[in-house]
């Protein structure tokens, strides 16, 4: 009896354990992902940083926000 009781003890925290793990494994490849798509966004934001037209519309926001002091980021590129 008590070893039928210690199998099924011992069965139920393997079960545990193995959700567990599984949820731990789901998040290491979450974040992996996140990784990878970061990288990506870094180097796409480093081509758009290295074009002719992106410079120019950075040096128009900042001087839109110097001149008037505040502005609307949208308004800026017409996003909106």
């Amino acid at each position: 009896m008590l070893q039928q009781m210690r199998r099924l003890e011992k069965e139920k925290t393997e079960v545990l354990l193995k959700a567990e793990d599984d949820v731990l494994k789901q998040k290491d490849e979450e974040l992996k992902n996140r990784g990878r798509e970061q990288e990506n966004l870094q180097t796409e934001l480093k081509k758009l940083q290295n074009l002719q037209e992106f410079k120019p519309t950075m040096v128009l926001v900042s001087s839109l926000h110097i001149a008037y002091g505040c502005f609307c980021f949208y308004h800026a590129f017409k996003l909106c």
